[in-house]
């Protein structure tokens, strides 16, 4: 399965290189959250509106899906599909000594929807909630094309669903994380 979601996520990343015809904008792979088991991978494209502003776009999508297995009483046919839809703005600045180091601060409005099917029923579950994320980070632009960001992002989350198993979000409309997670991304400039 793993196969299969670097496969689409190169391809998807390879197509819009190639449709894409701006100049001095960035696409790339993040990766998120770094310090974690359950880093997920995704693709980012930002499109300049000035020399210090501009408009972000990320997809994240993970795909956890376990296949029936039997072993006398035990069977497990388990799994979910989560996809992060974030749309957003960021402002840099260019650090005056080190020209290839940049320091910026933006925020990101995000749709987050799962699918999940529990272990031994036969339906999916769909949940989403609706956030925002102020953001920080700092970039470093080695070479001419391509660039490594490092950003650090907080989550306000809205959840417009009752939950009634335990949870992170259980019983929770609002939650707030200052920390919710380092990113790290690889970009390449076009």
């Amino acid at each position: 399965m793993r196969f299969i979601r670097y496969t689409l996520l190169l391809t998807s990343f390879l197509s819009l290189q190639l449709i894409s015809k701006a100049q001095s904008s960035e696409m790339g792979v993040v990766l998120r959250p770094v310090l974690s088991e359950d880093t997920e991978m995704g693709l980012w494209y930002k499109y300049p509106i000035n020399y210090t502003s501009s408009l972000r776009s990320t997809v994240i999508m993970d795909f956890g899906i376990d296949r029936e297995t039997r072993s006398d009483t035990l069977s497990t046919n388990q799994g979910s599909v989560a996809y992060l839809i974030a749309l957003g703005w960021q402002n840099a600045t260019v650090l005056d000594k080190a020209k290839q180091w940049s320091l910026y601060a933006g925020f990101d409005a995000y749709w987050d929807s799962e699918f999940v099917k529990p272990q031994g029923q036969d339906y999916y579950g769909y949940f989403y909630n609706l956030g925002f994320n102020p953001l920080a980070g700092l970039s470093y632009t080695p070479y001419k094309k391509f660039r490594i960001s490092l950003e650090v992002k907080a989550d306000l989350n809205l959840n417009f669903q009752s939950y009634s198993a335990e949870g992170e979000n259980y019983d929770r409309k609002f939650s707030m994380n200052s920390l919710d997670h380092f990113a790290l991304g690889l970009g390449y400039l076009f």
